[in-house]
């Protein structure tokens, strides 16, 4: 077996890219999961009113989404749930 020099900033880097693919691939599973939960609701009420003014109401869901996000990671962070 040949040695392979393991550089300490290659190894970091790698590991960036390889955190970095695991977000880009949690932000598709949010779309389809988002996209399946639309299409449950779509002949509710609610699903009704959504698609009745989807220009509207996909970037009202888009935002609230980011603030409970940020509320999520502020509570983390004050709780310290991941030192």
């Amino acid at each position: 077996m040949t040695k392979i020099k393991a550089n300490r900033k290659t190894l970091i880097r790698w590991k960036v890219y390889i955190d970095r693919a695991k977000m880009y691939i949690g932000y598709i599973q949010f779309l389809m999961i988002a996209f399946v939960l639309l299409e449950a609701y779509k002949d509710t009420s609610l699903g009704k009113l959504i698609y009745d003014h989807l220009i509207i109401s996909l970037p009202i869901i888009f935002l609230v989404f980011i603030l409970l996000s940020l509320i999520i990671g502020r509570l983390d962070t004050l709780f310290g749930l991941r030192e």
